[in-house]
């Protein structure tokens, strides 16, 4: 090299030595150090004319270390700077004073020369490490923060439920005909304080639960009719006795049947009249059903108060946070809930004006309409369940009296134990229709209690048990359902219609010939509406594609089953699929013949599987037939 070449060389690196933020340690193709700045020397307490001329391994490097970092560097300077180690990395290093930190360094070359020492942009990353480190405590407490306080919510959701519970119910066993009409009047305000003690009660869980990512929804047909008369027969009384008046309007284009969680659309419903009552107290308010686009269903939620403020559309969907010049009550939760569950239900929310003043939020669902079907709106009314015995296990009195009410006027014969252990004896020496089980007991819990009942030999071992309870985190709704439960009833329950509907899904289980479950037989083997929806999406070549391959998929199906031979978890296998494809292109006979297999392959028993496998190969075949006769006419 030459005297000018290494003049300019040393020029700029005493430059960058001097500018540098960081740490800078020069070395040559053999690892010596060239230049060590007053930077290095504070983060490596050398100073930097005992550094220099010394191996960078052994300067900085732990002695059990320097083999492998002397490695490395040779490795990199070899390759020209360009090893697959990269220019940048973290080390453990050693300080003069012997302790070791971790290190940040970044290296380069001096320039393209063969020869060009090697620098290194070093940096302490002690301060960073622990910084990192409180994060990290600091985020994990949060974590057990959240989980205690889900905790803790629960268990207090549990009382607070059965407490609300024991009024709404209470209140929906006496008979007003019988009073005058000031009880009524007062009746009326405890109710509609109930039911508002309830809504906040569940925004308060929901909200809990979508922290904690547990909200579900199950889809099902849902007529649109039924949706409307029960907001009528829940609101329209509430609005009167606040001197408002509830419009619900069908428009000629809503559909009559969409595919919804009818529970997570009641409870928007319930939450936007809950605000328009609020916040537009003596005013009207109108809900409106109309089709949206080709294939979806509208919800125009119209009043006329004073509508939306700017700061109010602004904080609308942000929990807590509420419009400093609202003076109602409530938690803030309400549109942040209804934007969650409406989403997850595959819609958006839309706030403003509406055209005659006040406040407006749209619901729109797209691709939500399913095929109408006939479905008989006072099928809950209408069930009776005649000298059905059931055993109550509860340990709350006013829970009992309710409870033993609702199931009487349904037609049962009902037998009430106050615990666990009591609960377990009496099921261990009688025979009963169905169980429901509190779980929150005194001497035994619930989900123990149904865990010895379907372990023993006693008369009840396969019979429907239903848990009656307020737990509602997702967890505990597994392990509930783990210990042998058929459904769960959450409370509080208001009707006896609550109870009619649990004792439907409980008793729809094999072997239980008392059940009154009303059956479709008149099911289409395929959904018209849901074949041209496809055909028109997919074109004729891709859905006579999809519609052989459905056939092929039929056709394993059904052999997976005749080659079941009763093992439960081949058929819930074979069934879950079948589920799945027939309801993708609207195989509705399949599809109900695949549910009831799959819930009776769930059951202990599975008593009368023969006959569904038998239906549900059945079903196959017709519907094999069906589309058939589909490709041959395309």
């Amino acid at each position: 090299m030459s005297t000018q070449s290494f003049s300019t060389e040393q020029a700029a690196l005493d430059a960058i030595c001097r500018t540098a933020l960081d740490g800078v340690i020069a070395v040559d193709l053999d690892g010596i150090v060239v230049a060590f700045n007053d930077k290095a020397e504070a983060t490596f307490g050398h100073r930097a004319a005992d550094a220099m001329g010394a191996s960078i391994v052994d300067l900085i490097f732990p002695e059990r270390t320097r083999h492998i970092c002397l490695s490395r560097i040779k490795d990199y300077t070899n390759n020209g700077g360009t090893a697959s180690t990269g220019p940048n990395a973290e080390w453990d290093v050693v300080h003069a004073n012997g302790h070791e930190f971790p290190l940040e360094a970044r290296v380069s070359r001096l320039n393209s020369d063969e020869d060009a020492p090697f620098i290194l942009f070093v940096r302490d990353l002690t301060d960073r490490r622990k910084r990192e480190s409180e994060i990290g405590d600091a985020r994990e407490k949060a974590h057990r923060a959240t989980a205690a306080k889900s905790f803790v919510i629960s268990m207090l959701a549990h009382d607070m439920r059965n407490a609300v519970g024991g009024v709404t119910g209470s209140l929906a066993l006496l008979d007003q005909d019988m009073m005058g009409s000031r009880e009524q009047e007062i009746i009326t305000a405890v109710q509609s304080s109930a039911h508002q003690l309830r809504r906040l009660l569940d925004d308060t869980l929901d909200f809990v639960r979508m922290d904690a990512g547990e909200i579900d929804v199950t889809l099902a047909p849902v007529s649109v009719a039924q949706v409307v008369d029960e907001l009528s027969e829940t609101w329209t009384p509430r609005l009167e006795g606040l001197n408002s008046t509830l419009v619900l309007t069908c428009a000629q284009d809503a559909p009559d049947t969409v595919s919804t969680d009818i529970a997570r659309l009641r409870q928007i419903l319930g939450n936007l009249l809950s605000n328009a009552v609020k916040y537009a107290k003596g005013c009207d308010v109108a809900v409106t059903f109309s089709a949206f686009e080709e294939n979806g269903l509208r919800i125009v939620v119209d009043d006329n108060g004073p509508g939306f403020s700017i700061e109010a559309v602004s904080t609308a969907f942000e929990p807590f946070l509420r419009p400093g010049d609202q003076q109602a009550t409530g938690a803030g939760l309400g549109l942040s809930i209804v934007q969650t569950l409406t989403e997850r239900l595959g819609g958006s929310v839309i706030l403003g004006d509406a055209e005659s003043g006040g406040a407006r939020i749209e619901l729109c669902f797209p691709d939500c309409q399913v095929a109408a079907a006939e479905q008989d709106h006072n099928a809950l009314e209408n069930l009776r369940f005649d000298g059905l015995a059931i055993l109550l296990v509860e340990d709350n009195a006013t829970n009992q009296l309710i409870a033993s009410r609702f199931l009487e006027q349904l037609g049962c014969d009902v037998t009430v134990c106050g615990d666990g252990i009591s609960g377990l004896e009496t099921a261990r020496d009688m025979g009963f229709d169905a169980i429901f089980m509190d779980i929150d007991l005194p001497g035994m819990n619930g989900t123990d209690v149904m865990r010895a009942i379907r372990r023993g030999e006693g008369p009840n071992q396969h019979a429907p048990l239903i848990a009656f309870t307020a737990f509602a985190i997702r967890a505990e709704r597994e392990e509930i359902m783990k210990s042998g439960a058929n459904t769960i009833l959450a409370k509080p329950v208001s009707s006896r219609d609550d109870f009619a509907a649990a004792l439907q899904t409980a008793l729809a289980r094999p072997g239980v010939a008392s059940a009154p479950i009303k059956r479709n037989e008149d099911t289409v083997t395929l959904d018209p509406q849901r074949l041209n929806s496809l055909r028109e999406t997919l074109g004729e070549e891709d859905f006579g594609e999809l519609t052989s391959e459905f056939v092929s998929d039929l056709k394993s199906l059904r052999e997976d089953l005749s080659s079941a031979d009763g093992d439960g978890e081949a058929v819930r296998k074979a069934t879950h699929v079948v589920i799945g494809v027939a309801g993708a292109i609207g195989a509705l006979k399949a599809q109900a013949a695949a549910e009831d297999l799959n819930a009776c392959a769930h059951t202990t028993a599975m008593e009368g599987i023969e006959d569904r496998i038998a239906s549900l190969d059945s079903a196959i075949g017709e519907t094999m037939a069906a589309l058939g006769l589909l490709l041959e006419a395309s």
